[in-house]
């Protein structure tokens, strides 16, 4: 039985999944298996894995049903008691299994852990996607807690590896309704409602937010078309369905309130982006995060009250000197393929 399951869902993504299954198969700790499941593409991605002779790779083809269902597909075939996903867009480091492995076996308390992902934007930029002082392994009792100290930043879909055991325990990813609207950031929420994390503060894989069909990039044009924003609804809905059923953790509700404040401020900042400022006005005026969020929510406001043509001065103005500033390193920081 292999120490990891690694699961790859794959839809529409057959120029990048050869370089996410290279960067599994050329990892440093080589006990796992690699299971990529093809929710219904129509282009050649799954022929391209089929051509892989490695042993290890297993290839589960279903027709589309969302990216939380292939997900969940692959946790039901895994062998693994140990899950690590990452999407067919991104990859890893050569040394990540290795790191999460170290983790696991001295912090047996830890129900999952993730690590510092580099983030690679549409402009070629790339920058840590968590903004964190630490410099060493920590342990995580509340992480709602390690959220809003961060800033919201938290696990992704590239950067985790959780017990298959606390991940079954939480109902997996939710259904369909819920596809590509936050469903993998709730997911996470309830892994910290009921165990310990681990964050690993090394950057050892790569969430790259430029290619076509990712998270915000739906075209190849000189001005990127965003997916219009998902609110938080879909974190609202099982806050509100864990208290019914009498399961949240009490301990956990003012921490996990605080967040969802923070998260609904994301919202209206990702509205702003998207061009529709009434909408955001109207849920601005109605969540203002003062009491938690004062920074964010001046930010914001401002942002509101800006004209659209000056709000786009300064992001460019942003993405040509930010490196500069030390936040951010080049493209080539990533793994070499």
């Amino acid at each position: 039985m292999p120490f990891f399951s690694v699961i790859i869902p794959l839809y529409n993504k057959a120029p990048y999944i050869r370089r996410s299954l290279n960067s599994v198969l050329v990892q440093s700790f080589k006990d796992f298996e690699l299971i990529v499941v093809d929710d219904g593409s129509t282009d050649e991605g799954g022929s391209l894995v089929a051509s892989y002779t490695d042993p290890r790779i297993r290839l589960i083809r279903q027709e589309n049903a969302g990216v939380s269902a292939a997900r969940n597909r692959g946790v039901v075939v895994a062998k693994a008691a140990w899950i690590a996903f990452l999407d067919a867009d991104d990859e890893y480091f050569p040394n990540f299994l290795e790191k999460m492995h170290e983790a696991i076996v001295n912090h047996p308390e830890i129900g999952f852990v993730f690590c510092n992902p580099l983030y690679i934007g549409t402009s070629g930029i790339s920058h840590k996607m968590i903004n964190s002082k630490h410099s060493h392994f920590q342990v995580i009792d509340n992480y709602c807690d390690f959220l809003y100290e961060h800033s919201l930043g938290g696990a992704t879909s590239s950067s985790i590896v959780i017990n298959k055991f606390i991940l079954e325990q939480v109902g997996c990813f939710p259904d369909a309704k819920w596809s590509n609207k936050g469903e993998d950031i709730d997911t996470w929420v309830r892994l910290g409602w009921v165990a310990k994390a681990g964050y690993e503060p090394s950057c050892l894989s790569v969430y790259h937010n430029e290619v076509i069909g990712s998270f915000w990039l739906l075209s190849e044009t000189s001005s990127p078309k965003r997916r219009c924003p998902f609110g938080p609804a879909i974190l609202i809905s099982t806050y509100n369905d864990w208290k019914q059923r009498g399961i949240f953790p009490e301990r956990m509700e003012k921490s996990w309130l605080r967040c969802l404040e923070g998260y609904t401020l994301s919202y209206v900042r990702e509205l702003i982006q998207y061009g529709d400022k009434k909408a955001a006005w109207c849920i601005f005026l109605k969540e203002l995060g003062w009491d938690d969020w004062w920074v964010e929510s001046i930010k914001i406001a401002v942002m509101l009250i800006l004209p659209g043509s000056l709000l786009d001065r300064l992001r460019k103005f942003k993405a040509k000197y930010w490196p500069a500033l030390g936040r951010s390193s080049s493209h080539s920081q990533g793994p070499q393929n």
